[in-house]
């Protein structure tokens, strides 16, 4: 396996959410195997301040936003103290870890994903943020990331969801191949166990009209079909298992399984990770098709809005 420490910005905002971000990316990252960048982007006027900029006597009022500014910095660094001691008690070394408290300078989405540019592995994010109201996810601060950065992977964090688990949702796409490697490179516990789920739909997603209908010639041979790709796909999720191994993940610590017949693909990995305890999800960022980006509407992005109480990492 590779060793060199992995650089992991995790990118903050004072929520609770946020805070168990920390804690599970302390919990899926060995000691000593991560240099983290504790970062968040601090505006420097409530956004309330721009709207009263329209209205007459309304800039006066931008001159008078210090002391906010003043209050929510302490806040932020008061927040950062305890997310470095919540790694330091996780046991990683306090050299590895650093603060970076930006002051807003284009907007949060981009300035977080300029920082990134810098070189970093992996992006940590909690999936809500200090609005409850709405979900980050389904926000535009994740769209906006995603949509920004590329080479990186960004892991949402819903939940408390536990790091002894990982779940490889794979295809034969590259995107998911490079979700393997992802997995097994960012934790290297050994007592982390490796699940490569690959689901295939059903038939009634290509026939629904079968329902009420006897199986016509082309229907037979489409079944005859999907039954040979599963031995294809049984084949080459045993692949991959025999891949991790070669990279040194134990043997007994590598479960493979094929979900035949779902309806939907999303729903059937949420559902199996939901079933079997597994609170990291992997996905691919690009699926069968590169026509689209994974993200935009296909399996990653419906696993992201489905998984709220796991941790999702969206694979570049």
């Amino acid at each position: 396996m590779n060793e060199s420490p992995k650089r992991i910005l995790l990118a903050l905002d004072g929520s609770e959410q946020s805070y168990n971000a920390v804690e599970y990316a302390a919990g899926v990252l060995a000691p000593g195997q991560a240099h983290f960048v504790l970062y968040h982007v601090l505006p420097t006027v409530p956004d309330i301040y721009y709207d009263l900029d329209a209205y007459a006597g309304g800039r006066a009022w931008i001159h008078t936003s210090h002391a906010w500014y003043v209050g929510q910095k302490k806040q932020m660094e008061d927040f950062m103290k305890m997310a470095q001691s919540a790694l330091e008690k996780a046991g990683h070394p306090p050299e590895n870890i650093s603060v970076d408290i930006h002051e807003k300078k284009v907007g949060i989405a981009r300035d977080i994903a300029y920082e990134v540019q810098s070189g970093y592995d992996a992006v940590v994010l909690g999936r809500t943020g200090i609005s409850r109201i709405k979900d980050i996810v389904l926000g535009s601060v994740a769209n906006k990331l995603l949509g920004r950065i590329s080479g990186t992977a960004v892991w949402f964090v819903g939940g408390q969801p536990k790091p002894g688990k990982i779940l490889i949702a794979v295809d034969p796409s590259e995107g998911a191949q490079r979700a393997v490697e992802q997995a097994v490179a960012m934790n290297q516990g050994k007592d982390t166990e490796y699940i490569l789920l690959h689901v295939q739909r059903g038939l009634m997603q290509f026939a629904p009209v079968m329902v009420e209908a006897r199986m016509t010639l082309e229907e037979t041979e489409l079944q005859a079909k999907l039954q040979e790709h599963q031995k294809d796909q049984q084949v080459f999720v045993e692949r991959l298992k025999e891949r991790l191994v070669a990279e040194g993940v134990p043997e007994d610590k590598v479960r493979t399984h094929v979900i035949t017949g779902a309806y939907s693909r999303a729903e059937a990995i949420v559902d199996y990770a939901s079933k079997n305890d597994i609170g990291t999800i992997v996905v691919g960022r690009r699926g069968l098709s590169k026509v689209q980006e994974f993200f935009m509407g296909r399996v990653g992005y419906k696993v992201m809005q489905l998984a709220y109480r796991s941790a999702v990492w969206v694979v570049a």
